[in-house]
C-alpha cells in the first residue's frame, strides 16, 4: 500500500513527523497502519495536587504539581546528579534530586515555575521528591500514551507526534484496515470483541481521558488481535485447499486391518482410526494433528485408514526424519498387510510406482518433486523434526494433510485451538508402563551408576545419550561419543555398543541388532536414538547435559523406555551449574509425563511464530495486527472455548 498524497501532506506538516521511509522501518506501509502501532503503557498525569502538603499527596504517591525552582546544585558524581529545591504557592519548600540525565535542568532558570510529575518520599523524617520528570504544559491533566521506540532510528516522541496528527485525519482508513484484517464489520465487531464503535475505540486507545479507559482499550486490542489471528489461519487454509472427490473407503478393509494387528487396539487408537477415516471420506481436504506419546500406538492408528485408502486407489505418502523410523513404519505396515505394495524412499532412491504406499525420509521430497508427485494423503511423522517448508512441500490443494508427533511444534500447538486444524489425541498405551524421571546433579552421579548397574544386572538394556549441541561439528561429536563409549566399556566390558553421526546406516543397524538379540546391553549414542529406535527391553535411559535439549527431544528420548510395558528409569545428569530458569524447566519433566502438556509449556516459553503456511517461523514471537500486542496460548484457548460455546448455541 503506497502512501497517498494526503499521507505525504501529514508527514510534511511540521518538523519531527515520520517520513515514508521511517514509517516502513516500523514494518508498515502507511499512516493508516501506523495507527495500529499501539501504546505499550500510559503515564497518568491527571492526578494534580495544588500543594506539597495536600492530603492527596502522601509518601509513596506520584502526583503532578506546579512548583517554583528555588535552587539547583550539580556536584561532581557518578552517575551525574542535580540537587534541587522547590517551593509551592504556599511557600512550602521541598528538596529533590535527579540522577543520570541532568542536562535539561541546566536551562531552567531559578525562580521559574514548572510542572513536574514526582513521587513523594522521605529521608531522615523529611519529605522529599524523587523520580522527577519535567512536563510540558500541554501534558498536564492528560493520560500520555507511551509508544515503543526503535533505538537509534525512531524516538518515542516522534512516533507519538505523528500518531497524534494522523489520528485526526486517518482514523477511517485505519478502521477499514482493521476490518479487512479481521474479517469483521460494524455489525459483528461488538459480538466478537465487545467494541461498540471502532472509531471511538481507536481514539480512546491513543487519547484516553482516564487511565482505566486506556487500559480497557488495550484489552479490546488483544481481542481484535486474536480475531485477526483466527481470520489469518482460516484465510491461509482456504487459499491452500480445494474441494476434492471423496476417497471411497471400504470399511471391511479397515475391519480386516484391525484384526491383523498383533494386539487389541485401545479406545484412543480406534477413535483416531474413525476420525481419520471420516476426514478421508470428506470432500474437504483435512488438516489434522495426531498427538500421541511414544508407546500409544499412533503409527498403527494412522496406517489402518491410510492402507484402506490405498486399496481405494489413493496415493499415500509418509515422511519421517530417519532411516530407522522408515524401516519401523514400513515393518508395521507390512505386519498389517504382508502383500502391501510399498516402497521405501531413502537417499539415492527413485519412485518406481507412485501408486504404491511411499514411506521415506526427506529424500521423498526430492524424489516426489522430480516426478511432480501429488499425494492424496500426506503424513509428516515426528513433525517437530522438519521445517515448515519441508512439511508442506508435497501438499497439494486437494491433499489430506496429517502431522504426527508426541510433542507438537508451538505453531501446530497454537493451530489446534482453531477449527481449521483438527486434533486426535492418544493417551492410552496398549501396555501399562511406569516411567520414573529424575534430574541428577553432578555431585550425585554415583546414583546414576548404581541405577544403571542394577538394570544391567537384571538383564535389561540401557541407552546413554550425549549432546550434539555443545559439540558443534560432527567430527568432534563422533569423538565425544567414542570417548564416552570407551569409559563405559571399561565399566561394563563387552556389553557396550555405540552410535554416532558419522557411522553408516549398516553400522548403526548392527549396533541396534546387538542390543535386540542380547549381545550387548548398553548403547552410547548422540541424539540418533531420539526417534526411530525400538528396543522393547530398554529400562534405563541417561541423558548427559540435558540442558542442551528442548522438551520435545527429552520427551522423545524418554519414550524409548519400557516399550513392552513395566518400569523404566529416565535420568538427566547435569555436569555443570545451569541457570535457575533452566533448572526449573528441567524439573518440569520430573512430574509431567504427557507430551501435549509439555508442548503447551514449550509454546508458552517460545511463542508460536507465524501461522502462514509458507513461514519458516514455527516458534518465537507472534506478529499480530497490532505490533505492540502479543497473544499467547492461554488467549487462544479462551478464544477456542468461546467459539465452541457459540457453535453449540450456548
Amino acid at each position: 500500500m503506497k502512501p497517498s498524497s494526503k499521507e505525504q501532506l501529514i508527514q510534511n506538516q511540521s518538523a519531527g513527523l515520520l517520513t515514508t521511509r521511517q514509517i516502513r522501518s516500523l514494518g508498515i506501509d502507511s499512516i493508516a497502519q501506523l495507527l495500529c502501532w499501539l501504546p505499550k503503557k500510559y503515564i497518568d498525569l491527571t492526578n494534580i495536587v495544588p500543594s506539597i502538603n495536600s492530603p492527596d499527596f502522601q509518601i509513596g504517591e506520584r502526583r503532578v504539581i506546579e512548583l517554583s525552582l528555588v535552587s539547583k546544585h550539580f556536584p561532581q558524581s557518578i552517575p551525574p546528579r542535580v540537587q534541587l529545591t522547590f517551593d509551592d504557592d504556599y511557600n512550602t519548600e521541598i528538596a529533590g534530586a535527579v540522577f543520570g540525565d541532568t542536562h535539561a535542568w541546566k536551562s531552567i532558570p531559578i525562580g521559574q515555575k514548572i510542572w513536574i510529575a514526582a513521587t513523594k518520599s522521605e529521608f531522615n523524617s523529611n519529605p522529599q521528591l524523587k523520580d522527577i520528570s519535567v512536563l510540558e504544559s500541554d501534558q498536564v491533566g492528560r493520560v500520555i500514551p507511551v509508544y515503543p521506540s526503535i533505538r537509534g532510528v525512531l524516538s518515542r516522541d516522534t512516533i507519538c507526534q505523528t500518531i497524534a496528527h494522523a489520528l485526526d485525519q486517518f482514523s477511517d482508513e485505519a478502521c477499514e484496515y482493521i476490518f479487512n484484517c479481521t474479517g469483521l464489520n460494524n455489525d459483528t465487531i461488538f459480538d466478537r470483541t465487545g467494541i461498540k464503535d471502532l472509531n471511538s475505540w481507536l481514539l480512546t486507545v491513543h487519547r484516553p481521558k482516564k487511565l482505566e479507559h486506556g487500559l480497557l482499550a488495550l484489552k479490546y486490542a488483544k481481542q481484535l488481535a486474536i480475531e485477526e489471528f483466527a481470520f489469518r489461519v482460516n484465510t491461509n487454509f482456504q487459499a491452500s485447499a480445494s474441494r476434492r472427490p471423496p476417497i471411497a473407503l471400504n470399511f471391511a478393509h479397515i475391519t480386516e486391518l484391525i484384526k491383523n494387528a498383533r494386539y487389541q487396539l485401545t479406545g484412543d487408537q480406534l477413535n483416531t482410526v474413525d476420525e481419520i477415516a471420516s476426514d478421508i471420506l470428506s470432500d474437504n481436504p483435512s488438516f489434522r494433528l495426531i498427538n500421541g506419546d511414544v508407546g500409544t500406538g499412533k503409527t498403527i492408528a494412522y496406517l489402518i485408514p491410510f492402507l484402506a485408502a490405498h486399496y481405494a486407489g489413493a496415493k499415500v505418502a509418509i515422511i519421517t526424519p530417519t532411516v530407522p523410523l522408515v524401516n519401523q513404519i514400513a515393518a508395521t505396515a507390512l505386519m498389517l498387510d504382508p502383500d502391501l505394495n510399498l516402497q521405501k524412499i531413502v537417499a539415492g532412491t527413485k519412485i518406481k510406482d507412485d501408486s504404491s504406499v511411499l514411506i521415506g525420509t526427506t529424500a521423498l521430497l526430492h524424489a516426489g518433486k522430480r516426478i511432480s508427485y501429488e499425494p492424496d494423503i500426506l503424513l509428516i511423522d515426528e513433525q517437530q523434526r522438519f521445517s515448515s517448508k519441508q512439511r508442506y512441500q508435497l501438499r497439494a490443494p486437494t491433499t489430506h494433510y496429517f502431522e504426527a508427533t508426541a510433542t507438537p511444534v508451538p505453531r501446530s500447538q497454537a493451530l489446534v485451538t482453531h477449527p481449521t486444524m483438527k486434533l486426535s489425541i492418544l493417551k492410552q498405551a496398549p501396555v501399562e508402563k511406569v516411567i520414573y524421571s529424575t534430574l541428577i546433579q553432578y555431585d550425585q552421579r554415583s546414583k546414576v551408576y548404581d541405577q544403571l548397574t542394577s538394570i544391567v544386572d537384571a538383564g535389561d538394556k540401557v541407552l546413554i545419550v550425549y549432546p550434539s549441541v555443545v559439540i558443534k561439528d560432527s567430527e568432534n561429536q563422533r569423538k565425544n561419543v567414542i570417548e564416552a563409549y570407551a569409559r563405559w566399556d571399561r565399566l561394563f566390558p563387552g556389553l557396550v555398543r555405540m552410535i554416532h553421526s558419522q557411522q553408516s546406516d549398516e553400522d548403526k543397524a548392527k549396533a541396534i541388532a546387538d542390543l535386540k538379540i542380547g549381545h550387548a546391553q548398553i548403547l552410547v549414542a548422540s541424539t540418533s536414538v531420539e526417534v526411530g529406535i525400538d528396543i522393547p527391553s530398554v529400562r534405563g535411559l541417561l541423558v548427559v547435559d540435558p540442558e542442551n535439549y528442548g522438551y520435545s527431544q527429552l520427551h522423545q528420548l524418554r519414550g524409548r523406555l519400557a516399550r513392552n510395558g513395566g518400569e523404566g528409569h529416565f535420568m538427566m545428569l547435569l555436569t555443570r551449574e545451569v541457570p535457575e530458569e533452566t533448572l526449573e524447566r528441567l524439573k518440569v519433566l520430573e512430574h509431567v509425563s504427557d507430551g501435549f502438556t509439555l508442548a503447551e509449556k514449550d509454546l508458552q516459553i517460545r511463542g508460536f511464530g507465524d501461522v502462514a503456511f509458507d513461514s519458516e517461523s514455527s516458534s518465537g514471537s507472534t506478529a499480530t495486527l497490532f505490533r505492540t500486542v502479543k497473544i499467547d496460548f492461554d488467549d487462544l484457548q479462551v478464544y477456542a472455548q468461546k467459539v465452541s460455546l457459540a457453535q453449540a448455541g450456548m
